[in-house]
């Protein structure tokens, strides 16, 4: 047998293939090294990039934070009484500090957002109504307290003197805007003074001030000379029927204008003017302060508390709450009245008898016929006098009013004490009892008729009450046969009684 050595097989590529191998991985790694460099590069582009746009959009914000900033800050250079900058500054930058993080906003983080941009331009027309406002304070503020465009007595001053720094004091206090939204997201400028928030929105920025009634006044003047019912040249005119007549050694030598007459011209347009044509407020801060004057006793009626408005009531309404109101307009209108005619000087001038033809000078009895005839012949217009929301039915022919009725009551310890109570009355015009309590009431409460000079002229007002019944009711001549019995003192009758004089004329 023959022995030879195995073939060997020598390996000739592995050592080329590794040698490629490493040569490819080399070769993908340093691309995906290079690769990698490349987006890091980019990425670090984009950062660059996104960190200029972020650092300009921040300048941007800062630049219209300062815009804002400033445009507040020029209106409180323009109105230095009002720090207008402290509360807008504050918006300002709670925005700029939303819109910093540059994330989600809720809708009343970009409301804020919308606010902040508009805060300046809010602020001016603002500082203009606040200027006009402290001009109309400083106005009356000039004035004399509780008088016609002054301001009404009984208001706080040391608030407004600091809000409009119109005092020493006042200078040295703060005003400060303050910024909120409404419901429909508008701005809203309040301002704040001593612990005090005044709302232009509510009138608070001011206080109540006294109507300068004046010029109306000077109308309702006018009117009385104007009017064509009247004629002061002309002693039988109408404005002296049952005017006080001026004696000189018992004879009539002139008559006054009958003021009554005058005043119930006038008294409907008053009431228009008073009580529609001004507001609750001023029309009540009127009457307090310059229209209310002290009754015949010298009391001087208590103050009628303000209202924002007058209410609406049926006219039969007889709630606490309407007949309170009808009595303050009452008072009202009744005061602003007299308060025209106190300005009248005509009605302070006597017409002098000359005794010329046809002047007629009216004796006592037809004066007092003329003022009866007044009463019972206008009922209504006299319903101001007889009391308290007083009323008139036209087709009952009854007066109704509020009467407040005195009474009184012992306490435990032994001390009585004063009880009034506003108590209904009803006067029955259809008797002759209750058109003389009618009449007793009128004449008791007529301007021209007060006074003991005018006793005489009362009484004999009042009694020829009986003579109107007379031919109506056989009541009135019972009543008729007891004055004159009451007159004579002995109950029986020896001669005619006379209600005009409430005396007996004797038989001829």
């Amino acid at each position: 047998m023959s022995y030879r050595n195995p073939t060997q097989v020598v390996d000739t590529q592995t050592g080329q293939h590794y040698a490629n191998l490493q040569k490819t991985i080399a070769g993908s790694f340093g691309n995906y090294v290079n690769s990698v460099k490349a987006a890091d590069a980019k990425e670090q582009q984009e950062k660059e990039k996104r960190a200029a746009q972020e650092t300009a959009r921040l300048n941007g914000l800062i630049k219209e934070r300062n815009k804002n900033v400033s445009s507040a800050m020029r209106t409180d250079l323009k109105y230095p009484t009002v720090d207008f900058s402290t509360g807008a500054k504050g918006i300002i930058n709670e925005a700029y500090e939303i819109e910093s993080k540059n994330q989600v906003r809720s809708i009343d983080q970009n409301q804020k957002i919308a606010t902040a941009n508009t805060v300046g331009d809010a602020a001016r027309p603002a500082a203009e109504e606040y200027v006009g406002k402290q001009t109309t304070f400083n106005t009356a503020y000039a004035k004399a307290i509780g008088t016609m465009g002054g301001i009404a007595k009984g208001q706080e001053l040391k608030v407004y003197e600091g809000l409009y720094n119109s005092t020493p004091d006042g200078v040295m206090s703060k005003t400060t805007a303050i910024y909120t939204l409404d419901g429909s997201n508008n701005i809203v400028i309040t301002y704040e003074n001593g612990g005090k928030v005044f709302d232009p929105s509510n009138d608070s920025m001011l206080p109540q001030f006294v109507p300068d009634w004046q010029p109306s006044v000077d109308s309702f003047k006018k009117q009385g000379l104007t009017n064509e019912l009247f004629n002061f040249a002309d002693s039988n005119n109408e404005i002296y029927k049952g005017g006080e007549k001026i004696y000189e050694n018992g004879r009539a030598v002139g008559v006054l204008p009958n003021r009554q007459k005058f005043e119930d011209s006038i008294r409907q347009g008053v009431k228009a003017n008073v009580i529609s044509g001004l507001s609750s407020n001023d029309a009540i801060a009127l009457y307090n302060n310059v229209l209310r004057r002290p009754d015949k006793d010298g009391n001087l009626p208590d103050e009628i508390p303000q209202t924002k408005e007058w209410f609406i009531f049926d006219k039969d309404d007889k709630s606490p709450e309407a007949l309170d109101q009808k009595k303050y307009q009452n008072d009202i209108t009744n005061a602003a009245t007299k308060f025209v005619a106190n300005q009248a000087e005509y009605l302070k001038k006597p017409y002098k008898y000359t005794g010329k033809q046809g002047e007629n000078p009216p004796t006592p009895e037809e004066d007092a016929k003329d003022i009866f005839n007044d009463i019972i012949g206008d009922v209504q217009n006299s319903m101001d006098i007889v009391g308290a929301g007083a009323t008139f039915n036209e087709q009952d022919n009854t007066v109704e009013f509020i009467k407040p009725v005195e009474t009184y009551e012992t306490d435990s310890n032994g001390k009585q004490r004063k009880i009034i109570t506003d108590t209904p009355m009803k006067f029955d015009l259809n008797t002759r009892a209750g058109m003389q309590d009618y009449v007793n009431s009128v004449v008791d409460r007529m301007d021209n008729l007060l006074g003991q000079k005018n006793g005489n002229k009362r009484m004999a007002i009042k009694k020829l009450v009986s003579g109107h019944f007379k031919d109506k009711n056989k009541e009135s001549d019972d009543y008729f046969s007891k004055e004159a019995d009451k007159a004579i003192g002995n109950n029986q009758s020896t001669g005619t009684y006379d209600p005009i004089t409430g005396k007996i004329k004797p038989k001829k």
